[in-house]
This record gives C-alpha cells, structure tokens and sequence, in this order.
C-alpha cells in the first residue's frame, strides 16, 4: 500500500512513535524512575486533575495521547519537508526535544505543577521518552516517505 498523501503519512509515523514512547513510560513508571506517565498528564491537562483511572479513562487517555503524537508526526512531516529531507534522525530528536522544553515550558508558565509537583526524575524520563519518540518518528516517517515514489 502507497500512502501519498504527506499528512497521512505523517499521522500514521507520529502513531508508530507514539507507541514505544507510551510503552517506555509505563516501564519507567513502574520502576520508580518517574511519578507520571504520558496519560496522567492527560488526565491534569483534560481534567485539570489527577484521578484514579478505570480502564475507561485509561483507554481515552492514552487514545488522547496517541492522537496527540499523531499530530505531531503531523507537522513534523511538513516540517521535514520545508527544511531537507537529509539528516531525518537528527531532525527527528532535535524535533522531540523542542516539544519537550515547550511541553516544560507551558507547564511552568500555565499552573500545571500547581495540581502535580514531581521530582526531577519526572522531566529526565520524559526526556528520554521524547528522544526515543523523535528517533522512531524519523525513522517511520523516513519508511514511509521512501515506500512512496513521488516526492511529495
């Protein structure tokens, strides 16, 4: 199957690394390295509050998130396209890691850790989350556009 549509195959990338991301910080969640998944700070984000999840609200938290990277796979898909389409898998991090200081950023000046205050290993596990997300969002995003043989 060709997908030539840019957008489309921007989702499905931001899909693709949204999955290791989510897996990652599940891991790091129950190890002790970090005190919220990527869904809780759905949860905060949404309901502007922690809450005890059913499998419900689990399941729309982390379908929020997923849809989440989706979009951005989005724009960095455009992204790619507007700047080169060399050097995808530093593009890919850089990416990553400038949604994850944003991401810090509108949580310090919006009163997020008002409702959650975390430890410092919170922002480091996401960090490396974020660099995995960016890393599997090239890679996909580069399968994708090579399976596709206009330059679109």
């Amino acid at each position: 199957m060709t997908i030539r549509d840019r957008l489309t195959r921007g989702f499905i990338a931001g899909l693709i690394a949204g999955i290791p991301m989510n897996i990652l910080s599940y891991i790091f969640f129950m190890l002790g390295f970090t005190e919220l998944r990527f869904v809780d700070w759905v949860y905060v984000l949404l309901l502007e509050r922690m809450v005890d999840p059913t499998i419900s609200s689990h399941a729309l938290a982390l379908t929020t998130h997923l849809i989440f990277t989706g979009i951005l796979g989005i724009i960095f898909a455009y992204f790619i396209k507007a700047v080169s389409t060399e050097n995808y898998y530093l593009k890919g991090w850089l990416f990553s890691v400038a949604v994850w200081f944003l991401s810090y950023l509108g949580s310090t000046l919006f009163p997020v850790f008002k409702i959650i205050i975390t430890s410092d290993k919170t922002p480091a596990t996401n960090l490396v989350s974020a660099t995995v997300f960016g890393l599997v969002l090239a890679w996909a995003l580069k399968w994708l556009d090579h399976s596709v043989k206009v330059n679109s």
